[in-house]
């Protein structure tokens, strides 16, 4: 290729490289317009909820006077209840209560309580009703080969289990001059944002209380 060619050739790759250029830099001015806000993203509840209390121990419900837990948070309004069945398999609960013997935190719960005596169960019923059945003696854990109840354990390694704070985010329903009384629908709709994703049957379980009428 002569020079005069060359020449030539090297102008017509300079503007195709100016022109892909350019083509890639307005697909991408075009695409930071379209700005995604957190207003449409975070969702806000029309009632307030107070985000990482120690709500109670696991002794506090075990004793006669200890505090009462709707564990199905009945929806009168659909003639369903907001919680699905116990479904947690033996080792699901046994590495719960292994989790919380090993220090490790376990996620936040969610509840309404409601007058200050009901909690209604929002999220966290599987991991809640495992720590009762545990102390409760109606399974054992796996360690090292051997299995161990909840009688088993060491007064420290009990301690673990009955004096374990479970955090959560809480709403509160009352009667009286403050009213605050927070519908299914709502309560349907906390529910969803908590469980947006999880096991197939969550969906059907979610699905089916969406559009129950």
């Amino acid at each position: 290729m002569d020079k005069k060619s060359l020449d030539l050739f090297e102008k017509i790759y300079a503007i195709e490289i100016d022109s892909a250029l350019s083509d890639r830099l307005g697909l991408f001015q075009t695409k930071s317009k379209i700005a995604l806000k957190l207003a449409d993203v975070r969702q806000k509840l029309p009632f307030q909820i107070n985000y990482g209390l120690c709500a109670f121990r696991t002794k506090d419900i075990l004793t006669s006077n200890g505090y009462k837990i709707d564990w199905d948070v009945y929806l009168p309004s659909i003639n369903k209840n907001l919680q699905r069945d116990l479904c947690w398999t033996l080792l699901q609960k046994q590495q719960l209560i292994l989790s919380l013997l090993k220090g490790i935190k376990i996620p936040t719960m969610a509840f309404i309580h409601v007058n200050h005596e009901v909690f209604l169960i929002i999220d966290g019923k599987q991991r809640l009703s495992a720590c009762i059945d545990f102390v409760k003696g109606k399974f054992p854990i796996e360690w090292q080969e051997k299995s161990y109840f909840f009688d088993d354990l060491d007064s420290d390694s009990q301690d673990e289990i009955t004096c374990h704070w479970f955090i959560a985010d809480v709403a509160y329903e009352y009667a009286g001059e403050y009213e605050q009384i927070i519908p299914d629908e709502w309560k349907i709709k906390w529910f969803e944002l908590i469980n947006f994703t999880g096991m197939p049957q969550d969906k059907e379980h979610l699905d089916g209380l969406k559009n129950a009428k």
